[in-house]
């Protein structure tokens, strides 16, 4: 997963020199005004959270479209069983 944005590689965007890793989040460059990488209004949604529940979600439905076949008799072997 990708922290920061990559367009802000090698910038110096808070103003505090040496450059360092929270430069990727920080919006507010001294000439390039944009709003900072991440939505403080969201900070208290667990994205770790989020980010599982949706893989598990995609694992499930992915699971559950291939078994579909199964249940048709598509994979049957000569013997009828699975």
């Amino acid at each position: 997963m990708r922290q920061g944005n990559p367009a802000w590689v090698y910038q110096e965007r808070d103003g505090i020199t040496p450059q360092r890793p929270d430069d990727l989040f920080y919006g507010a460059k001294s000439g390039d005004m944009q709003p900072d990488w991440i939505d403080l209004s969201k900070v208290a949604i667990p994205q770790a959270d989020e980010q599982q529940r949706l893989f598990v979600n995609m694992i499930l439905e992915m699971t559950r479209t291939s078994n579909r076949y199964h249940d048709s008799g598509i994979c049957r072997t000569g013997s009828g069983r699975l």
